[in-house]
Order: C-alpha cells, then structure tokens, then sequence
C-alpha cells in the first residue's frame, strides 16, 4: 500500500534568492580571497582569510599611492595639498570631454569619495589626462644629402647706375624735398634720420618695381646677377643665374636664391662633402663705396640658409656679413616634432589650407613659407595697419593685396605708430586663432668664422680678371677691399638632429598602472570584472523563474 503525503515547501524570498547567488558566485569568483572566505564551512578558515584579503586591499591602494606619488614627482607634476581641488575640477573637465560623463556625476561629494577610497587612482588618472610627455633627441647620419637653399641679398640697394633707380630716387628726394645731406641733432639722432629717409626710398623704389613688372615694362633689372658675383663654384664645379632664382623684397630690391626648388620635377643640388672648401663658394661686389650705400648706415650682404621648397623670412631669419672679410658659415639641420592635440595646440599640416582656415592663416601661407611670427606680422597689417594708414606696410610680404604700399613720409609715421603700439603686447591675445603654431619645424644653425680678404697678394691676380676690372674706373686695393667679400656654406656634418615629443602615459600603461598592483594583492583580472554581470544575469533569471513558479510544490511518496 502506497501512500500518498503532501509535502508542502515554503516559496524562497528575493533576499534569500539574492544571498545565495551572491555566495555562489564568490565562491567561483576568480579573485582570490573570495574563494577561500565564502567556499568553507570553519569559521577559523574565514576568519584567516577576511584578515588576508582585507590586508590586500589596504596594500594594494598603499602601493598604488605610493606609486601615484612618485609617477607625479618623476614628471614634475606633483603639486602642494592646496592644488587638490584643481586636480580634481582637471579631470572632471577632461572626462567630460573625452568620455561624455555627466557633469553632474562629479560633484565635491562624489570626488571626495573616489578621493578618500583610493587617491592613487584619481592620481593616475590626473596624470593621464594632463597629457604628460617626453622629449628625445637623436641624431642620424647620412652619406648623402640635400643641400639646402642659400638667399643672399646685397645690403646696398640702392644702385644708381640704373635708370629706373636713379629716376626714383631723385623724384621721390625732390618731392619729400629732400637732399643727400641730412642734418642730425641730439634730440634727432643720424641714425633716425637716415632710417626714416631709407624707409620711403626703399618704398617708393619696390613699389616702383612691382608696377613696372605688372604692367611689362621691367625690361631693365636693378641690377643683374653678374653685378654682384663675379665668381660661384659648388662643390667647386662652376655656378651661374640658371642656378638661382631672383626676387624681390622690401630694403634689399632683389635677392637671389640657390637651388630654389621651382616645383616637384627640379632636381636638388646633394652632396656628400663636408667642411670649408666644400658646398657654395662665392666672391661678391656690393657696390662702389658713396654710389651705391647712400641713405644706408652699413656695407655688406645678407645671407640665409632655408628649406628648397620655400623663401625666407627674412625680417626673422639670416645673418650679415660685413665687406672685406672671407665668411665660412658651417651649418647644422634640426627637426623638431611637437605632439599636436591634446598635448599642445600644434597644427602639423601648416603647409596646406583648407576651406575653413582663416583668411589671416591662408594668406601666410600663399606668402610661401608659414611660422607663426610672419602669421602675426600679416594679423597685425591686415587688422590694425591697413584699416589705419589705408595702405600697406612694404616690409611685410603678402599676396593678394588691393591696396598699395605706404610710400609717404606720413603713412610711414603711420605704421610705426601702430607699431610701437603693439611691440609691447602679446599679439598672441589678438591672432592666436589665425596663427597656429606648427607642429613639425625646421632650422639650420649658423657657425661662423671670419678672416680678412683678399690678401695683396690674391688682389694682384684678381685685379687683371676681367668682370672685377671692368667693375672699377680707379681699381685699388682699398677700394677693391670696401666693395667685396667672399663667402663659403657648407655642412659641418652630414647629419640631421631630431628633436621628437612622445606621449609618456598610453592608455595601456594606465590601465596597467592601476590593474597590475590590483592583479597582484588581490589575484583580480580583466575576467573578475565581468563576474558583476554574470552575476546580474544569473539573478534575474533566477528571480524571474521563482516569479512564474506555483505557490506550492507538491511530492508524492
């Protein structure tokens, strides 16, 4: 006879549901001392672990900080207790920006407690979003290389042999009334003096000039390139023009530069020398000492070493040789490579213009070479010269320009009147928008060595060539020695030195930072932190399981 026996079981309650998945799944968790706590049913045995994994965790965040505080101090990032609050206000904006946490989710409250739980995380993740980095510098060598292009520009621009210069220079004297003779004083020193009446000759001359070529009628050059050199060797086989280009610029009336790179089928001059007697030699004539130097205070040549591919800035760049002296300029190239956003406010492509680029940038950038000093000379004439004098200032090169050159005594005054305005304060404050600063830059290094030339002896054979002889009416030693000088560029080194920003902290080494020592102390990994979701998994289901049950469960025996 069987019977029959109703066996009733109470239904389990949510809280008894939820202890016991949360005891099953420390017992499987993968961290340590979980385990060992909750798998055992002696007491002892729990007690001994709680005591392990609670030393764990407080050796764990010990270590941590220790380690927070000497990562600040190794990159000079440690800050006095009062700077806590801004650390703080730092990385609520930083996570904001980059991870799109609500700002409200960092409130004083909220960062006090990340703070007082484990304050060498917060200070890991303060060091890593303020964007540390270091700087390298490496030095590589080559056998063969570019040689870099070489402008020069006579320092006496005034050559009153030709007749469009001479013809402006006396109308422009005749009607500024104005003579050779300049009477200076005290209170208006010759140096003044002389400059202020330079400033308009050279105007009015350059402007001249470029409306003479605009409308075709440049048939006569101020002065032509076999007037000033009289001997060119690179690497001692013989230059001439088809190896420069000319242009013209304000003080200097034409330049001339070496291995210009025209577009990309010029082929660059390269070579494989180093040293004096290697690279570009040239002997040059600056001009018959009181013909040529008149309304200028000093004799000589400028000279500049710049990239193939651009022109210099030549009111920021350059170098001046005085006449009656042999120059060996020894050059060195360095790179240097800036971190663009968000560890500076570096733009790397400053070569390019894009649609929505400024006007200010993009007019820098037709001008032929960008740095940020030409860009704030362009800001200060676009935005305060021009809207002032209504005309524009000549030293400055720009492009696309409708208005003409200040060539008055008055708009001269004017411009430096503005000026003198702006010398004294920081136009970054008004044209840092227009004017970034470029990542990637370049820039050769001058070593200069001066002797006296010519020798008497080396005069007495050069006197008798013929393009130095037909140069002079009266040749002299001395007066040879006022009109020229020679001037040897070359490498120092074949070599190039990169000077290279690299992030410090990278996602990883964060991560690792603050996981190793957690990895270590309390046995977690990167599987322990899915462990809360399986575990909020499994809940539900169980919860929703126990919902849909019946109230009784019965069993036959």
């Amino acid at each position: 006879m069987v019977t029959k026996e109703k066996i009733q079981t109470k239904k389990p309650t949510h809280c008894t549901i939820i202890i016991n998945c949360l005891k099953k799944k420390c017992v499987d968790s993968s961290a340590h001392g979980l385990p060992r706590i909750f798998g055992t049913d002696l007491l002892g045995i729990r007690i001994i672990w709680s005591i392990i994994f609670s030393i764990g965790i407080v050796g764990a965040i010990t270590i941590e900080l220790i380690y927070g505080n000497q990562l600040l101090a190794s990159n000079g990032l440690d800050s006095p207790a009062g700077r806590t609050r801004r650390g703080q206000l730092a990385i609520e904006r930083r996570l904001v920006k980059n991870c799109g946490v609500r700002h409200h989710f960092f409130t004083n409250r909220t960062a006090g407690y990340w703070n007082a739980l484990d304050p060498a995380i917060f200070m890991s993740l303060t060091t890593y979003f303020s964007y540390p980095f270091s700087t390298s510098v490496s030095i590589y060598e080559t056998n063969l290389d570019d040689f870099p292009a070489i402008t020069f520009c006579n320092l006496n621009s005034f050559n009153t042999s030709d007749e469009n210069t001479a013809n402006v220079l006396n109308k422009t004297l005749s009607e500024n009334n104005l003579t050779l003779e300049i009477n200076s004083s005290e209170e208006s020193p010759a140096i003044n003096e002389v400059q202020r009446s330079y400033k308009l000759l050279a105007s009015n001359i350059l402007n001249d000039l470029f409306l003479r070529i605009i409308t075709g009628r440049a048939t006569t050059e101020t002065s032509k390139f076999e007037d000033l050199v009289f001997s060119c060797y690179f690497n001692g086989q013989k230059c001439d023009l088809r190896d420069f280009k000319r242009f013209y610029i304000f003080g200097f009336s034409q330049c001339f530069t070496f291995n210009k790179k025209f577009n990309s089928s010029t082929v660059i001059k390269k070579t494989s020398k180093t040293g004096p007697k290697s690279g570009l030699m040239l002997e040059i004539f600056t001009g018959h000492p009181g013909q040529q130097d008149l309304f200028v205070e000093k004799r000589g040549l400028y000279l500049a070493v710049h990239n193939n591919s651009a022109y210099p800035a030549i009111n920021f760049e350059g170098i001046k040789l005085p006449v009656g002296t042999s120059a060996e300029i020894g050059i060195k190239r360095t790179f240097y490579r800036k971190l663009s956003e968000p560890f500076s406010k570096c733009r790397k492509d400053t070569f390019q213009v894009l649609s929505d680029d400024p006007e200010i940038y993009k007019r820098t950038v037709k001008s032929g070479v960008y740095t940020r000093k030409i860009c704030f000379e362009i800001c200060l004439l676009f935005k305060y010269i021009i809207p002032k004098c209504n005309c524009s200032d000549p030293r400055i090169q720009s492009s696309a320009l409708n208005v003409h050159f200040c060539k008055t005594f008055k708009e001269l005054d004017c411009i430096e009147e503005v000026r003198k305005q702006f010398d004294s304060e920081d136009l970054s404050l008004t044209c840092d928008k227009e004017c970034p600063i470029s990542c990637d830059t370049m820039k050769y290094t001058y070593q200069q060595s001066y002797s006296d030339y010519p020798t008497q002896y080396y005069y007495e054979v050069i006197k008798k060539q013929d393009n130095v002889k037909n140069k002079f009416e009266n040749l002299t030693f001395d007066s040879f020695k006022q009109s020229t000088l020679m001037v040897n560029v070359f490498y120092q080194e074949l070599s190039s030195t990169f000077v290279e920003e690299t992030r410090l902290i990278r996602p990883f080494d964060l991560v690792a930072s603050i996981g190793g020592l957690v990895g270590l102390f309390l046995g977690c990994s990167v599987l322990t932190l899915m462990e809360p979701i399986s575990f909020i998994i499994e809940l539900a289901y169980r919860l929703i399981w126990e919902t849909y049950q019946t109230n009784p469960s019965q069993a036959e025996v």
